[in-house]
């Protein structure tokens, strides 16, 4: 088996596991664990839960709880939690219409783009491969 592969199951294993907790906590307890120092992934998956029950106009002491999505969704971007920020872009609808404008502004900053990862390469590699395919 991969290491990527073993990698994705159990990210999927830690998911599917913490937050089959949360179905069987009261809203109280959910709420007071969202002020506690939980990691910014438990508290994503805590909004949704709540969320989920409760609708994103819920209102808690520091506001909505789609108030408070939008800010763990910044926080989690600015800490470069993609986990998170994936899960909060989904819980916030936030959509791409197209990946060209991204793919176009990695490939002018001298990177390539692989299915697992970006690594620099000169734009010149770029220029010279484009003009002997064409």
């Amino acid at each position: 088996m991969s290491p990527i592969f073993q990698t994705s199951l159990l990210s999927d294993c830690l998911f599917l596991c913490s937050s089959r907790d949360l179905v069987t906590k009261s809203r109280e307890v959910l709420l007071a664990e969202l002020e506690t120092n939980s990691t910014i992934d438990r508290q994503m998956l805590v909004l949704q839960e709540l969320i989920k029950r409760d609708g994103e106009d819920f209102q808690t002491r520091e506001g909505t709880l789609k108030d408070r999505l939008n800010l763990l969704y910044q926080r989690a971007a600015y800490d470069k939690k993609w986990s998170a920020v994936r899960r909060g872009a989904g819980m916030l609808k936030k959509l791409v219409d197209s990946l060209a404008p991204g793919i176009t502004t990695i490939l002018v900053s001298g990177k390539v783009v692989s299915n697992t990862s970006t690594t620099e390469v000169p734009l010149s590699d770029h220029i010279s491969k484009h003009q002997e395919d064409s």
